[in-house]
């Protein structure tokens, strides 16, 4: 009896040892199973190329944000120069971070287009002064609606700037391209125009003049000496010596006159001088 009951107690223990085994291998498939049923956090991409990424971003993305960071550093520096360089504002841009540059950073002179309006301000502390530089977004019979402005020069009171407008059919069958660049003073609230070339036909020919205008500051106003060598131009290879000096009118306005060094005595107000005069906004 006692060997019966031996038996029947390591029989017992046996089966309690077995149960759990079984509970624990049950337990062990319902983590299991709990675990590959938890969600998954989702990348971002879905192309092949984000696994050789760092982040799992597509790669069009990472480059967009290293970008934008290059932009942000440039537009924090004291650099204006570099940030010329770097920056286009173009007509079309809906972001308004896209239609201001400050391209003065001693003095915090910063330009602003407003397309809607084909206004460009120029403004620091305690100024501000807009002129009328395009058409009004959407004009009708526009050969220049997509337009962009790029910074050439600039210090604490002036700039010279270059609007193109890029090849653009505003017609059946009729396109147009040009270029106009402007000298900015803003002691005579002037955005004077200092050359220009437009094309309607073989407009393909028309480039980019090398080197581009640009002027001189003298102590009363600007120089502006340069040689047009722009192919297709109705002036190439017409050489501009102007030279642009503040006035006083009779009621006391500071005027920006031009004078063309290269014509006649009596005559330099015309030749070279007869660059437009953009409407200044009040």
């Amino acid at each position: 009896m006692l060997h019966s009951s031996i038996k029947l107690s390591w029989t017992s223990l046996l089966l309690v040892i077995n149960s759990w085994a079984i509970a624990q291998v049950s337990s062990s498939r319902a983590d299991l199973a709990l675990a590959w049923d938890a969600p998954k956090s989702k990348s971002n991409c879905s192309s092949i190329s984000c696994a050789n990424t760092p982040t799992g971003e597509h790669p069009g993305q990472v480059a967009q944000r290293k970008a934008d960071e290059l932009n942000a550093t440039i537009r924090a520096s004291d650099d204006d120069r570099k940030r010329w360089s770097r920056f286009v504002i173009y007509a079309d841009s809906t972001a308004s971070e896209d239609l201001k540059l400050e391209i003065h950073k001693k003095s915090g002179l910063t330009i602003e287009l407003s397309p809607s309006k084909g206004d460009l301000k120029f403004s620091r502390l305690g100024m501000a002064q807009t002129f009328h530089i395009a058409a009004p977004r959407k004009s009708t019979n526009d050969p220049c609606p997509e337009y962009d402005l790029k910074v050439l020069d600039a210090s604490a009171d002036h700039a010279v700037i270059r609007k193109t407008c890029p090849i653009f059919e505003y017609r059946p069958g009729r396109k147009y391209r040009g270029y106009e660049y402007y000298l900015y003073d803003q002691k005579s609230e002037t955005m004077q125009q200092i050359w220009a070339a437009s094309a309607l036909e073989n407009v393909q020919q028309l480039l980019l003049p090398k080197p581009e205008p640009i002027v001189t500051k003298t102590p009363d106003g600007f120089s502006f000496k340069w040689k047009s060598e722009s192919p297709g131009s109705t002036d190439s290879g017409a050489i501009y010596n102007n030279l642009y000096t503040r006035t006083r009118s009779k009621n006391g306005e500071v005027l920006l006159s031009c004078r063309d060094l290269s014509t006649p005595k009596g005559e330099e107000a015309g030749g070279t001088c007869e660059g437009g005069v953009l409407p200044l906004i009040k």
